[in-house]
Formats: C-alpha cells, sequence, structure tokens
C-alpha cells in the first residue's frame, strides 16, 4: 500500500468523522429545540356530566392507558436500553410521583400531548384521541380523577441517540405533530363525523 494510498484513506476517514460529528451535533440541537419547546394554548371544552363506568371503559378498554401507565396507572418504564433510551410513562394517579391536574391540564395532555409545563409528551398517541367528544373527555377525566393514589416517583424520560434521531426526524410516534400545525388550527378542522364515530366506541 503505497503513501497516496493512505493518504486518500486518511482524508477519507477524516471527512466521514466529520460528518458524523456534524450530524450528531445537529441531532442533538435538533431533537433537544423540540423536546424543550414549550406551546401555550387556550383551548379549554366546557365538560358537561361525566360517566364514571364510561370513563373507566375508556381508559382501560378504548385508550389502553395501561398497556404503558400500569394497571394501577402509576406509571412505569415504557423502554430502557442504550440506543433508544430510557422512556417513561408518568404516574396518572394523585400519589407522590404523580399530582393533581386541573381539567385543561388533562385535556391538553389527552388531546395535544402536552404535559402540564407546556412541553411535549413523548410517545403520546394524543393524534388518536383528538376527536374524543366533549362527553369521552369528561368521563375519562372523571374516572381518572378517582384512580387510587400510587406513590411511585419515576427517574424523568431520557432519550439515548436512537430516540433523539427519531425525535429529530419529528416521527409522529415521538412527537405528535403539534409543532408543524399549531394546537388551535388543529383542533379547528377537527370533523363532526370523526368526533361522532369516536363516541360510539
Amino acid at each position: 500500500m503505497n503513501k497516496n494510498h493512505l493518504r486518500r484513506l486518511g482524508i477519507g476517514a477524516g471527512i466521514v468523522g466529520l460528518l458524523v460529528f456534524l450530524l450528531t451535533g445537529f441531532v442533538c440541537a435538533r431533537s433537544s429545540s423540540l423536546l424543550d419547546a414549550r406551546l401555550e394554548t387556550d383551548v379549554v371544552t366546557p365538560l358537561p356530566a361525566a360517566d364514571l363506568a364510561r370513563g373507566e371503559h375508556l381508559v382501560r378498554d378504548v385508550l389502553a392507558c395501561t398497556s404503558c401507565h400500569g394497571d394501577d396507572l402509576g406509571g412505569g418504564i415504557v423502554s430502557e436500553d442504550g440506543a433508544m433510551g430510557r422512556v417513561v410513562a408518568s404516574n396518572l394517579t394523585r400519589g407522590s410521583g404523580g399530582g393533581a391536574l386541573t381539567a385543561a391540564q388533562w385535556e391538553h395532555a389527552i388531546r395535544f400531548g402536552l404535559g402540564r409545563d407546556g412541553r411535549p409528551l413523548v410517545i403520546m398517541p394524543s393524534d388518536q384521541y383528538t376527536a374524543m367528544s366533549a362527553e369521552d373527555l369528561a368521563s375519562v377525566i372523571a374516572y381518572l380523577d378517582t384512580v387510587p393514589p400510587v406513590d411511585r416517583e419515576l427517574a424523568p424520560t431520557a432519550l439515548g441517540p436512537v430516540g433523539r434521531a427519531l425525535v429529530a426526524k419529528d416521527r409522529q410516534h415521538f412527537l405528535w405533530r403539534t409543532f408543524a400545525t399549531g394546537v388551535n388550527n388543529r383542533w379547528i378542522s377537527l370533523n363532526n363525523d370523526v368526533t361522532r364515530n369516536w363516541h360510539r366506541k
């Protein structure tokens, strides 16, 4: 192997290394920007009378909240590995590590995937719940407010390189595309037929 060939290999390796460095920097910056972004919304739905039995059915059988948040809804680790990172489902009860939410905070979390601080919730499938009727939303919130408190404090979600890359690509399953359209615009564009069909579940 002559010197020119070795030099070309060195230059090629340097270019690859530089590209990897730049790509890593972009992924970190882009994912941090999306994860730390705070979105304010004035969407608050007047809630009608609630049906607790209906709320329990929705939470446990339709929305499948227990698949991530656990049978007791006290939260837990959804995924934890070096590549994806640690993804944590929050404690939905009033116990330690959870806490009471207002009706508006519940709505913003369920419909729009926003935490109480306005930042996006990771892997919260709010796009599936946006068209929920006001009656069903009221029933879900009422039921969640009656769940026995679970004292379970969990470490926060901390995404690894693959998780951050998915966020940087704005994959829907990680961060619902609230930031592309805006909460209020998405709410205004809801189709009433979709809402009625949801209510039949």
